[in-house]
C-alpha cells in the first residue's frame, strides 16, 4: 500500500524547473552511506574534539548504517517537491529526515554530495557534550544542533537518501533529503551511550 501512495506523485513537482537530475548516483549512495558511518566512527571512538564544551565523549552503542531502499525512496519522493523549507509531514512515525540544499551559478554537478552531509555534521560545533546522555530540544536558531545528532543517534540503523539537482532562479541547486530508522532527537532520551 506504501509504494502504491508513493508512486502517484513520483513526478517532480511544477517548482523544479530546469531539471537536471533526480536520484543519487549509485557513486553518491555510496559516499552518503560511507561518510555517515565515518563520521559516526568518529564519534564511537572519542575522536570528535569540537563541541560547545567539547569534546564528545565516545559511545559504547553507535552500529554502522545500512542502506535503506524503501527510505531511499521516501527521501525521492521529497526531495520531488523541490521545497526544503519543510520536514516531510508524510513520512511515517519512527523516520527522522535531514535536508541540505546548496547552489551554484556554475555547474552544479561540481557540488559534491559530501560538502552537505559535512554540514550537517559540522553542526557538532555547537552541540553540548553534556547532553548526549538526555537530547534537549533547542529552538535557538543559534543552537541548531538536530541534523548533527540524527546522524550519530545510536539507535539508527538505517539510512536511505533521495536527490534532485534544478535550476531555481539564477543558481543551479543540489537538494539532498535523508531519511533515517529509527528517528533521533527525542527528548530525554540518550544520543548515545557513553564509553
Amino acid at each position: 500500500m506504501f509504494s502504491a501512495i508513493l508512486s502517484v506523485s513520483a513526478l517532480p513537482s511544477s517548482k523544479c524547473t530546469h531539471l537536471q537530475q533526480t536520484g543519487l548516483t549509485a557513486d553518491e549512495k555510496r559516499k552518503v552511506l560511507n561518510l555517515h558511518n565515518e563520521l559516526r566512527q568518529k564519534v564511537a571512538r572519542g575522536q570528535e574534539q569540537r563541541g560547545n564544551p567539547g569534546p564528545q565523549p565516545a559511545a559504547t552503542n553507535m552500529p554502522q548504517l545500512t542502506w535503506d531502499d524503501e527510505l531511499e525512496e521516501m527521501a525521492q519522493q521529497w526531495a520531488n517537491q523541490c521545497d526544503l523549507e519543510n520536514h516531510d509531514s508524510c513520512i511515517p512515525k519512527g523516520v527522522g529526515q535531514n535536508m541540505a540544499s546548496r547552489g551554484t551559478t556554475g555547474n552544479v554537478n561540481s557540488i559534491d554530495v559530501k560538502y552537505l552531509v559535512k554540514d550537517w555534521y559540522n553542526e557538532v560545533d555547537l552541540f553540548n557534550s553534556n547532553e548526549v546522555a538526555s537530547f534537549v530540544f533547542h529552538k535557538n536558531p543559534k543552537k541548531i544542533i538536530g541534523h548533527y545528532t540524527q546522524m550519530v543517534w545510536a539507535k539508527t540503523t538505517k539510512i536511505g537518501c533521495g536527490a534532485i539537482k534544478f535550476k531555481e532562479r539564477e543558481f543551479n541547486t543540489f537538494s539532498l533529503v535523508c531519511n533515517y530508522r529509527v528517528a533521533g532527537n527525542c527528548p530525554g532520551e540518550p544520543v548515545y551511550q557513553r564509553r
